[in-house]
């Protein structure tokens, strides 16, 4: 696969080849890895589909009927014998329509590619736009949720940490789980990059953790959030269980139990999707991301916690941002319904 080139090539050569390097060394060094392991991820996917179907091999820029054969087949149905040698060679999982979600990123990503390379960018046709939208609308008129996972909202987190017990590998998931709703529903990539340093006792059960940086902040100005209550106890236990005072703050855990290394973003994701099988809740609909969406939809749902309050700690960097995790909110009791 082609290199994902990240200035315009007419620009690149205008530039000295020393200039080039170090242009190119300093955007790379702003993009998280787990972006450009998404971006070829998803460009391999791509072109593999469109070898086994079309024959073709990778060139730029993709024609527009090229992009419309993917997404119909994806939208509808994949020859079987192209669907059974994606799954052979590991690129794609199991057999069945892939998510709404997942295509649209996909295409976002082709998308990024075509404009990167200052090429004719055939995402943007009206053909394909239409497709993405009606196909969207179908979706949504057969019932199936397009978009989000489903909240963790209170009573799920409540679920959850039920099924966590004394062990070591307990007491971690709990105070994982709790640390990353409670402090407002922390991204997996940010708890993974919680370091023992950044986390400061401010009495019994009473904790801040510091956060550096996020997806969308990277103003280096650290941000500390509340480790209190329930999430508060569950740490201090961790810690007391652990003796952790250095390193990375949530670790692999070996089966006779002393500590490995840190967890990273995926090894995250797995310990949610483990919780939410014992907790018999349905795993496919959730991801660590609920988390996110849940600690919103909960304070929403109190109804005595404003936008601004929710948004200090979610680190949002704008209220629609912050507006579009909010899934589920009750608003049988809001006052907006109350006017007349």
């Amino acid at each position: 696969m082609k290199e994902l080139q990240l200035v315009n090539p007419e620009m690149d050569l205008m530039l000295p080849e020393e200039t080039r390097e170090q242009m190119k060394s300093i955007i790379m060094s702003g993009i998280s890895k787990n972006t450009l392991k998404s971006y070829h991820k998803d460009l391999n996917y791509f072109w593999t589909y469109i070898n086994l179907r079309l024959g073709k091999e990778e060139s730029y820029p993709i024609p527009e009927s090229d992009i419309l054969i993917f997404l119909t087949e994806h939208f509808t149905k994949m020859p079987d014998h192209v669907e059974d040698e994606m799954i052979r060679l590991g690129v794609k999982q199991k057999k069945g329509p892939l998510k709404y979600a997942t295509i649209k990123r996909r295409l976002f990503t082709i998308s990024a590619f075509h404009t990167k390379q200052g090429l004719p960018n055939p995402c943007k046709s009206i053909m394909v736009r239409e497709l993405m939208s009606k196909a969207r609308r179908a979706m949504i008129l057969n019932g199936v949720e397009v978009d989000k996972k489903a909240p963790a909202v209170k009573s799920v987190i409540e679920k959850l940490i039920a099924t966590c017990d004394d062990s070591l590998v307990g007491k971690r998931d709990r105070a994982l789980i709790l640390l990353a709703f409670s402090s407002g529903g922390r991204r997996r990539q940010e708890i993974a990059n919680f370091r023992a340093i950044d986390l400061e006792k401010l009495g019994p059960a009473r904790y801040q953790i510091r956060m550096y940086h996020s997806k969308s902040d990277y103003s280096g100005k650290p941000k500390a959030f509340p480790v209190i209550g329930l999430a508060g106890q569950a740490m201090e236990e961790y810690l007391d269980a652990t003796g952790i005072e250095v390193g990375p703050l949530f670790r692999n855990i070996h089966k006779n139990g002393y500590l490995l290394d840190g967890l990273s973003a995926i090894g995250i994701q797995h310990i949610f999707k483990h919780r939410c099988k014992l907790a018999g809740l349905d795993e496919e609909a959730m991801s660590s991301r609920s988390l996110r969406s849940g600690f919103v939809t909960e304070c929403l749902n109190q109804g005595n916690i404003g936008l601004h309050e929710i948004r200090k700690l979610t680190n949002h960097s704008s209220f629609k941002s912050l507006e579009a995790y909010a899934i589920g909110v009750n608003c049988e009791d809001s006052p907006a319904a109350k006017i007349l």
